[in-house]
């Protein structure tokens, strides 16, 4: 008798337990990250959206900081992988047009007011292969200028052209 009651004192007791794990967790705020950029050379607001227990994540694009409706802005949706590398590419002369250098086809643009086209990997129209060292590696030609989001949207760089490194960008909010 003693033991069945041990073993029905213990059942209960890690019911609690479970019980109370799963509301903490229904009951818990999951916020959705995002972080707001500004890249001067283009004079353009870049917002990362991160939805939480969500596959993919958005890189909205806007002349200003405000941003509407996701119907009526520009953004590209990106799939969650931690090798996922998604390069734009923008003449600062001309910047409502963005290409999108998208090596393992991981991202889906929404164009609206800017232009949004995808290219090959490494295109020639806008990298120059160089040789340093022995090692070849692309160079982005005049004018050029690259934003590249790695590891799912957590690192962003910026490469002007001419240049062969990326300089990393840091959130305004």
């Amino acid at each position: 008798m003693d033991r069945i009651r041990k073993i029905v004192l213990i059942f209960i007791f890690f019911s609690f337990i479970f019980i109370g794990l799963i509301l903490l967790w229904i009951l818990m705020p999951i916020k959705c990250t995002e972080k707001l950029y500004y890249i001067p050379q283009v004079e353009m607001y870049l917002k990362i959206v991160k939805p939480p227990l969500n596959k993919y994540g958005y890189v909205f694009f806007s002349k200003d900081s405000i941003f509407s409706s996701s119907e009526q802005i520009d953004y590209i949706k990106i799939y969650k992988s931690e090798t996922s590398r998604i390069n734009i590419i923008i003449n600062p002369n001309i910047k409502d047009e963005l290409y999108l250098d998208d090596r393992f086809n991981y991202s889906t643009p929404h164009a609206v007011e800017y232009k949004i086209n995808k290219i090959s990997f490494r295109d020639t129209t806008f990298y120059e292969k160089w040789n340093i060292a022995g090692t070849s590696t692309y160079v982005l030609k005049y004018p050029y200028m690259d934003i590249t989001f790695e590891e799912y949207l957590r690192s962003i760089y910026v490469t002007n052209y001419g240049e062969d490194l990326m300089t990393k960008i840091n959130p305004i909010k």
